[in-house]
């Protein structure tokens, strides 16, 4: 189960590589939309075929990406594709 923890903090948000280029109104303003969620291991987040509604950043951890059954890659902080 994906459990909805908090808005972003903008000093976490500058940590990650896609925005650490923001200056600080900006970092604001995608904090107040980004929501932070934590998923056990091995939880699907999307699933292939699925309308996309989210974007994913990720502070710590691994993801799996799959499609058609194989793994494509895995990405952890930082990662960018």
């Amino acid at each position: 189960m994906v459990t909805t923890v908090s808005a972003m903090e903008t000093s976490r948000l500058s940590a990650i590589p896609l925005f650490a280029d923001l200056d600080d109104a900006d970092l604001a303003t995608v904090a107040a939309a980004a929501v932070e969620v934590e998923a056990a291991e091995g939880e699907t987040l999307a699933m292939q075929g699925d309308l996309g509604h989210a974007m994913f950043a990720i502070e710590s951890g691994t993801v799996e990406v799959s499609a058609d059954g194989e793994k494509l890659a895995t990405l952890g902080a930082g990662d960018a594709r």
